[in-house]
């Protein structure tokens, strides 16, 4: 992982320019554009219920994909049960089903 992520998690000081460079590299292959000024870290058991549901439905993989660009690049909180069920409909799932999933 990216030493910036790193820092930011222990809140060390400064930056290094040589981790920025490889997570702008490896962000940018991979098509997307991290913002870590954005990110939010947050316990990610409900993100991980969602993923679950979503491979009961067969959209295992649209959930992950759905998942990783919202936090990296948006900075979406992925503890929340609103944003979530709004990824998981954006994804073809039932939003009802959605919440029955994050209240059971």
């Amino acid at each position: 992982m990216c030493g910036l992520y790193r820092q930011k998690q222990r809140n060390w000081p400064g930056t290094d320019e040589r981790n920025a460079i490889e997570c702008g590299i490896i962000s940018k292959t991979s098509g997307l554009d991290y913002d870590f000024e954005k990110w939010v870290m947050v316990n990610s058991l409900k993100a991980n219920r969602l993923l679950q549901f979503a491979k009961t439905k067969n959209a295992g993989n649209e959930a992950e994909e759905r998942l990783f660009y919202p936090f990296f690049t948006e900075g979406k909180n992925l503890a929340d049960i609103d944003t979530l069920i709004q990824l998981g409909t954006e994804i073809g799932l039932d939003q009802q089903e959605l919440k029955t999933a994050f209240t059971d």
